[in-house]
């Protein structure tokens, strides 16, 4: 994770402030970290994958099946990317608060991902999407 926030080569610094952050968190007895770093990554990995083909003025999209390093590099991507635009200048901060919306489900890469498998489902074939909806169906 570290390494989608080097900046210019500091590594060493980046890896001094993701230490000093699990410091800081192990000593303020909150929930087990493990736990919360799971649930965040759950709610911000895509599930599928799309490619775009623009013909005129209309969007195709084809669905392919996910490479976990993928999903994963997309994840961490759009996890750092929010990190950086946040206008907070304390790191650990806002490393904590976006874990905690992540864990949540409240927050922008949530917002992302469901939005990115909506248009999967927009495009997918009849045939999927029938049967979703009767999974969905004997759910509940």
């Amino acid at each position: 994770m570290k390494y989608f926030f080097i900046k210019q080569g500091k590594k060493e610094t980046m890896e001094n402030y993701f230490r000093k952050f699990l410091v800081l968190r192990g000593q303020a007895n909150k929930v087990d970290f493990q736990q919360t770093l799971t649930k965040a990554f759950l709610n911000s990995t895509p599930f599928i994958k799309l490619k775009s083909k623009k013909r005129r003025k209309f969007i195709i999209y084809k669905i392919h099946p996910v490479d976990t390093q993928w999903a994963r590099r997309k994840a961490l991507g759009s996890f750092s990317k929010t990190i950086k635009e946040q206008k907070n200048k304390n790191f650990y901060s806002s490393l904590e608060k976006e874990f905690e919306l992540l864990q949540a489900g409240k927050s922008n890469i949530q917002l992302q991902r469901d939005e990115y498998h909506r248009i999967a489902l927009k495009s997918a074939p009849y045939k999927w999407r029938k049967v979703s909806i009767n999974l969905n169906k004997s759910k509940n």
